[in-house]
Order: C-alpha cells, then structure tokens, then sequence
C-alpha cells in the first residue's frame, strides 16, 4: 500500500508508522463488520507480544471473539518458501524478500506464549 512511497533511507520506524496509521483503519472496518454480524480475518504479522495485546485488548473492550492463528512451521521450510516465492514471482507476488530481511524477521518475531495459544488454531508441518 505504501511500499511505492519508501525512500531508499527510510527505515523500520518509517513502516512502523505507516503500519500504526494502516491499523487505525483496520480497527474501524473491523467494528464496521461487527456491527453487521460479519467475520474478520486479519492477516497481519503481529510480530511481538505488545502488537497481539493491542488486538486481544481490543476484542475484549469491544467484546469481539478473537481467535489466534499460529503457523508453527520450521524455519529451514519457511526460508525455501519465501526462495520459491521470490524466484516464482507468483500472481500475488508485490516484492522480493531477502535473505538479510527473513534472516532480521527471525530476530524480530517474538513467539507467542503458551498462554496466548490457549484456544488458539496452531498449524504444524
């Protein structure tokens, strides 16, 4: 949505921010959905704990179900996906991810805890 737009300075904290406005929007069609009885599916990264919390704390203030989806799938299987992906460059391909990209997610991405998986729909390899 916004990937046009990034210079080659911007940085993490320039996508952060735009992902923050990006989830301010998400959020209102979310209730808009609600209140017509529709289902939301969020595919979103929600890398860190903070991030799910932010999400779980808004389901339980607006009294929404929330189901978490955690693809638990071994990391030398996720890299050859994103190769296949890149050399592929499929109908839904939008850009390329790097080896030093997959490599910084690895380190970003905080696993959920045993806690947020309770009731959680978990898929394995």
């Amino acid at each position: 949505m916004f990937l046009a737009d990034k210079k080659p300075t911007d940085g993490l904290e320039w996508f952060l921010e735009r992902i923050e406005r990006a989830e301010e929007m998400i959020l209102d069609l979310v209730s808009q959905l609600e209140s017509s009885k529709t289902d939301s599916i969020l595919d979103l990264g929600l890398s860190k704990f903070e991030h799910r919390e932010k999400f779980r704390k808004f389901a339980d203030l607006n009294g929404y179900q929330l189901t978490l989806h955690f693809l638990d799938i071994p990391k030398d299987i996720r890299l050859n996906r994103v190769i296949k992906r890149n050399t592929e460059k499929g109908e839904t391909f939008e850009f390329e991810v790097s080896k030093e990209n997959f490599d910084f997610m690895e380190t970003w991405f905080e696993k959920p805890t045993e806690e947020e998986l309770i009731g959680a729909t978990i898929i394995k390899e």
